[in-house]
């Protein structure tokens, strides 16, 4: 794989999603997924509830990267999914 590898424990905030707000990755199972390596994982974000998610289309960043102006702007979406 060459982007990041996730494990059980890692927080993660989804790029595209920041209205879900942070997330715990509950579990990383690899798998190859049209013809590529990638993860499934199951994250549990804080305003979504617990997501099951392929990192082969899923853009996650490591919580702590990510500026708190983008969860600011997050909290004021409308939180659809």
């Amino acid at each position: 794989m060459g982007e990041a590898v996730w494990k059980s424990g890692d927080r993660v905030v989804h790029t595209t999603r920041p209205e879900w707000g942070l997330g715990r990755v509950l579990s990383a199972t690899s798998i190859r997924e049209d013809g590529q390596d990638a993860q499934r994982l199951t994250v549990r974000f804080d305003r979504a509830g617990t997501k099951t998610l392929s990192t082969a289309v899923a853009r996650l960043a490591q919580a702590d990267s990510v500026p708190v102006e983008v969860f600011a702007a997050g909290a004021e979406t409308n939180g659809d999914a």
